[in-house]
């Protein structure tokens, strides 16, 4: 008998269910400039010995169709003052840009830690400089897309189910998270300190349900002058911080610290150092969902509406310190003498993932003051390369994303050369990416012009074709061609060709 005419009908839906999808905007370029008069107070600025820009990370608000992002620069500034003496000073400027997203979809997620990439500073009179900054950022924004499957409302409807892979990210953060401890000082009394920074690393990550444990350590720098000579005396602060946060089973996390003010003041013994610290870390999960892939029925006509969604797998994520080694000749120093101190920030330049190795290649610009021989100081700068290779299988097209910050530096003398121990912090992850189409809604549109029949017809089997492609095209149960033909395989082989051998005779029974 011919199928009964029916009204079109959509499938109506269970539960919800939804996919995250990432995705890495273009990078965004911003400036921050400002011009500044010291106090009469201080010295003049006869030579600048230091301008070294730290940025904080930035608050974000939503407004309109982007995001705001909106934080601070500390431009530190270490110079020599017009009787000789070593001078320094702290400017603070502000820093804003925008991260747009698709109109209509509002992300759910949003990480974007801004870099500087040159930081310029010029005396424009004794007591007047200019600082001008180029920064960018590279923004990850995630979104929640619905993929919830759906229910047929009619008997007669065959679904193609299965699970995607899928990586969630959230962040977690923490501000004002407090560090302080005594640094002993070995210095006349008649000393004064006059300028305290820090760096902060993150030397390990640990997540649970309950939320990310994050250790690190706080690099202390405090400078004290004695008349024309200066000492530079550092320190390592250990510190902890539990971020609160509900997290699926077997997730992971990438982790940074950044130093958002430092506070010194002598103390018995030395100096009290009291650090206030950002912590900040993007949680990956990874995770399966239920998902529809194809769908047809042998009852009516159905129209199916595929979408394509995204399907991902983490295959590396960390958070470690690493130690990078190098050596300048002292020539490179024109003059030098003694060390005062050694900075620098780091900059990844290329990731590149191949023959199961990550490798992280990137450069170190350090910046040096140093005395000189005949007892003035000076300032240089140079650069060092870096390689991490880090293991990590790839199969397919990978996305990755990694940041690294000096958190200290150590210099010696060695013959000719000098020799610098670097303890660079550095975050990476890699996400392998596909994707996959999968049933957005479907719905039916009429009875199926075709006559149903109680006894099997016979065809023979084509290469490649599969019980849910043969099923497909002629209406029927891939369950009864199954019972049918006497194959006893899993439902998750219903799509693999091989389950049947090559030019079988196959009964079909409408």
């Amino acid at each position: 008998m011919r199928a009964e005419s029916i009204d079109k009908k959509e499938f109506v839906l269970t539960k919800q269910n939804f996919v995250q999808s990432e995705r890495v905007s273009q990078n965004v370029f911003f400036e921050s400039s400002g011009e500044y008069v010291l106090p009469d107070y201080m010295p003049k600025v006869e030579k600048l010995l230091r301008a070294e820009s730290k940025i904080l990370p930035p608050s974000r608000y939503m407004s309109g169709g982007g995001v705001q992002m909106t934080g601070n620069i500390l431009h530190s500034l270490i110079y020599v003052g017009d009787e000789g003496e070593i001078s320094a000073t702290v400017l603070p400027s502000k820093y804003e840009f925008t991260v747009p997203y698709e109109e209509g979809k509002v992300p759910n997620a949003i990480f974007a830690s801004p870099v500087i990439d040159s930081a310029n500073c010029r005396p424009c009179a004794p007591r007047k400089v200019t600082v001008r900054s180029k920064m960018r950022a590279t923004p990850r924004l995630a979104y929640e897309e619905d993929i919830t499957p759906f229910v047929p409302s009619e008997e007669g409807v065959f679904m193609l189910s299965g699970e995607l892979d899928t990586v969630n990210m959230k962040t977690l953060r923490a501000d004002n998270v407090s560090v302080s401890e005594t640094v002993e000082l070995d210095i006349p009394e008649k000393a004064r300190l006059i300028w305290c920074g820090a760096n902060a690393a993150v030397t390990d990550v640990r997540t649970g349900e309950g939320g990310v444990q994050v250790r690190g350590e706080v690099y202390v720098k405090l400078l004290s002058v004695n008349g024309t000579a200066a000492e530079m005396h550092t320190k390592k602060i250990p510190f902890e911080e539990y971020l609160d946060g509900e997290l699926p089973k077997k997730s992971v996390a990438t982790a940074n610290a950044y130093v958002i003010s430092t506070e010194a003041g002598r103390a018995e013994g030395g100096a009290l150092v009291d650090a206030v610290l950002t912590v900040e870390a993007a949680v990956y999960s990874q995770c399966k969902t239920d998902a529809v892939f194809d769908a047809y029925s042998e009852k009516f006509e159905m129209e199916a509406e595929y979408t394509k969604v995204p399907v991902s797998k983490l295959l590396l994520c960390r958070s470690s310190v690493y130690n990078i080694n190098g050596r300048l000749p002292q020539n490179t120093l024109a003059g030098y003498s003694e060390m005062l101190d050694a900075a620098g920030a780091s900059y990844v330049d290329e990731i590149v993932c191949e023959n199961g190795k990550t490798t992280v290649n990137g450069r170190n610009n350090l910046h040096f003051i140093f005395k000189t021989a005949d007892g003035t100081y000076s300032s240089a700068e140079h650069s060092l390369p870096f390689k991490i290779v880090l293991d990590c299988e790839s199969q397919s097209a990978v996305e990755s994303v990694a940041s690294a910050a000096i958190a200290g530096i150590r210099t010696r003398a060695d013959g000719e050369n000098i020799v610098c121990d670097i303890e660079m912090a550095l975050s990476i992850r890699v996400i392998e990416k596909s994707e996959t189409r999968i049933v957005k809604k479907a719905d039916a549109t009429g009875a199926k012009k075709c006559e149903k029949s109680n006894y099997p017809l016979c065809l023979i089997y084509p290469h490649g074709e599969s019980l849910w492609s043969l099923a497909k095209r002629y209406h029927v149960s891939p369950e009864k061609l199954a019972k049918v033909n006497s194959i006893n395989i899993e439902k998750s082989k219903y799509t693999t060709p091989e389950a049947i051998s090559e030019k079988k005779i196959l009964m079909l029974q409408f």
